[in-house]
């Protein structure tokens, strides 16, 4: 779950087994509901403050990303009222997408990765890079880190169009997402932990 600003209150999102919930972070009232057919998530929501979007995802092999349209008056079950776009396919199971610019950029399972317009939930540009991932990808400055677990990083931009800025291959495999913190880069991989940064 994470905890996002809604007006003057804060909310606590949470995605469950077939739906997600709004509760009020200081009382713990359940305010808004969204159902969905998934189970096992395990994706934190994202919270797009500007666009007041929140954007879950419903966890499983075949998980959506769904986009609900929060805020003050958001009540009860509003499956058919605020969900402003669902997108079901090509989405992954564990990582987490990353925002820059009103974009939307992920990886799937199976290497696929892509953009995807926020406001809309159109896919920009789709594009499979190699092998299969669960490491949720970060972003630094415009460009986008994919690790997979075989141990590659594709180095992707982040614009409107594809373009792979270059790749590295680490001896071991990696499933941990990386962290950044302090201007460098933390990778757990299999065996070790590295800390990638400017001398």
């Amino acid at each position: 779950p994470m905890i996002a600003k809604v007006g003057e209150k804060s909310q606590l999102l949470s995605v469950g087994s077939r739906a997600a919930f709004g509760y009020d972070a200081r009382t713990g009232e359940e305010l808004w509901t969204v159902r969905h057919t998934n189970y096992n998530a395990g994706v934190r929501p994202l919270w797009l403050a500007d666009r007041e979007l929140a954007v879950l995802n419903t966890g499983s092999s075949k998980a959506h990303l769904v986009a609900v349209e929060v805020d003050d008056s958001t009540r009860g079950d509003v499956t058919e009222s605020h969900v402003l776009w669902d997108r079901s396919k090509r989405n992954s199971q564990f990582g987490l997408p990353v925002l820059h610019d009103g974009m939307l950029f992920q990886v799937d399972d199976g290497g696929i990765a892509s953009c995807t317009d926020a406001k809309t939930g159109e896919t920009v540009w789709a594009q499979r890079l190699k092998d299969t991932y669960v490491a949720s990808p970060v972003i630094a400055g415009d460009r986008i880190y994919f690790f997979n677990e075989q141990g590659r990083c594709s180095i992707v931009k982040a614009s409107e169009e594809f373009e792979l800025l270059g790749e590295n291959l680490l001896d071991e495999g990696m499933t941990a997402s990386p962290a950044i913190a302090n201007g460098a880069l933390y990778l757990r991989t299999a065996g070790h932990l590295y800390k990638i940064a400017r001398p």
